[in-house]
């Protein structure tokens, strides 16, 4: 119950490539284009529509992950402590749960 209470208020990974299906069809990392057994690619190696060379897909990325390791944060926080959630019910209709709770301001904690 609780994994899935706090999954449903601070969510998951929602990272979503729009251009997944214009990125490269065929492997790009291969040893003959690496020139390494490591795939270490040089910048000039990727492909214009990978992954690697989209600013926009790495900024999107980045920001996803920040936002994910925030609500982590919070999460683990609101477990540990008991801060950020208050008056938390569970409600079982059937075999759907739903969840009441109170989302406290981090300002106005109650200790």
């Amino acid at each position: 119950q609780r994994l899935s209470l706090l999954k449903k208020i601070y969510g998951s990974w929602t990272f979503y490539d729009g251009s997944a299906e214009d990125r490269p069809k065929t492997p790009y990392m291969t040893v003959a284009n690496a020139g390494n057994p490591f795939l270490d690619l040089p910048e000039n190696k990727f492909p214009e529509e990978s992954w690697q060379a989209d600013a926009v897909y790495a900024n999107h990325f980045l920001d996803a992950a920040i936002k994910l390791v925030r609500r982590g944060q919070q999460a683990i926080f609101t477990t540990y402590h008991g801060y950020g959630l208050s008056n938390v019910h569970v409600a079982k209709d059937g075999d759907e749960e739903t969840f009441d709770y109170l989302a406290e301001d981090d300002d106005h904690r109650i200790s």
